[in-house]
């Protein structure tokens, strides 16, 4: 699928940090809030804006082989990610106590907000994790257009699957090749598919979605 920017709202605490550098992991270490003003704060966010290699955590979704990082950090299995390039396009901080910080930040596919919090804290020398956390926006879909949790298929803000686009590569079928695939069968792919990925958007010959 096409990677998406990404939007967030939350707020890291500082003087706590856990393994998986949000509130659901192991408290690994404490220390003293920072007492900084809210220039400060800003000033040490604004060292975040730009591209960059970051260090995913240990308590994540990457790949080590054939198992997943988390799970390998769940086993206490010592391993070793690679640093991995993002981007951040924009990052806003605003105190809210001494030990918490709201922040609203936009990012690359492939950011993690957890890594954010736990190298702000180093860069002011406190300890940090992610407390809370909110996802604002996907590429063009924000959180405003959403329907709530009790009208899913609300039309006002439900989009079908077929209209969206995830940047995959697209096929139009024949009328037999679309005979075929309502009929559960296979199609060969056509010599324009091939490299394009594994995941293909088949539409009939009138447009319809298959």
């Amino acid at each position: 699928f096409q990677k998406m920017d990404k939007s967030y709202e939350g707020v890291f605490r500082f003087g706590t940090t856990t393994d998986s550098f949000d509130r659901d992991g192991k408290v690994t270490e404490t220390g003293p809030a920072p007492n900084l003003t809210l220039d400060q704060w800003q000033t040490a966010a604004a060292r975040f804006v730009g591209p960059q290699s970051q260090l995913p955590p240990a308590f994540s979704a990457k790949r080590i082989g054939s198992r997943r990082a988390y799970d390998l950090a769940r086993e206490g299995t010592e391993f070793t990610l690679e640093p991995v390039p993002v981007e951040i396009y924009g990052f806003e901080v605003d105190p809210v106590t001494e030990s918490d910080l709201h922040f609203r930040l936009k990012c690359s596919s492939g950011t993690y907000v957890r890594a954010v919090a736990r190298d702000l804290g180093q860069a002011v020398g406190s300890p940090a994790h992610c407390f809370q956390l909110c996802r604002m926006a996907v590429g063009s879909f924000s959180v405003q257009q959403c329907n709530p949790l009790d009208a899913p298929f609300d039309p006002k803000g439900f989009i079908p699957f077929d209209t969206i686009d995830a940047g995959l590569a697209l096929h139009r079928t024949g009328p037999r090749e679309e005979r075929l695939l309502l009929n559960g069968q296979d199609i060969p792919a056509p010599p324009a598919l091939y490299g394009q990925g594994r995941l293909v958007k088949v539409l009939s010959p009138t447009g319809r979605f298959l």
